[in-house]
C-alpha cells in the first residue's frame, strides 16, 4: 500500500488543494481459501462499455426524444463493498506508517472497502452499482 500524493491547481495554476489517495499493488495480492474450503481464484474481470455501444445508447435516445446524460462517480471503488465470497484483503501499511504490536511484530489492516489498485476492486464496484441500479427500478 502507498499513498498517492497529487496538487490540484487552477487555470491559472495557482494551487487549490492537496490530495491524497491510499492504493494497494494489486500485482501482489494473493488469496487463500475460504472459511467453507473452497478454492478462491482472484477474479478480475469488470465490464465496461465499447464505443460502438455507447453510440447506439445515444442514437436509441435521440430517435426515442429521450435525455442522454453521463454521470461520474466520485471514489467509485469506495462505493463498492466487499461480500461474503470476496474472501478477506489484509495490506501492509505504507513503509512510513509501520505500527506494531506488543511483541513486536507488523500489524496489517483488513481493507473494509476496495481501494484504488487492488486487483478486483472494479468488478466488485460493478456489482455493487449494478444492485443499486435493479434496487431502483
Amino acid at each position: 500500500m502507498m499513498w498517492v500524493l497529487k496538487k490540484k491547481k487552477d487555470e491559472k495554476g495557482d494551487l487549490i488543494k492537496h490530495k491524497a489517495r491510499a492504493v494497494v499493488c494489486g500485482n501482489q495480492q494473493k488469496r487463500k481459501a475460504l472459511a467453507s474450503g473452497s478454492k478462491h481464484t482472484l477474479e478480475t474481470f469488470a465490464p465496461a462499455a465499447r464505443s460502438a455501444t455507447f453510440k447506439v445508447l445515444c442514437a436509441v435516445g435521440c430517435t426515442a426524444n429521450l435525455r442522454v446524460r453521463q454521470f461520474d462517480v466520485k471514489a467509485a471503488y469506495l462505493q463498492g463493498k466487499f461480500e461474503e465470497d470476496d474472501g478477506k484483503v489484509f495490506v501492509r501499511p505504507p513503509p512510513d506508517e509501520r505500527f506494531f504490536d506488543d511483541r513486536g511484530i507488523p500489524i496489517v489492516w483488513k481493507l473494509l472497502k476496495p481501494l484504488h489498485g487492488e486487483a478486483d476492486a472494479g468488478r466488485i464496484w460493478h456489482r455493487t452499482a449494478k444492485k443499486q441500479l435493479v434496487e431502483t427500478q
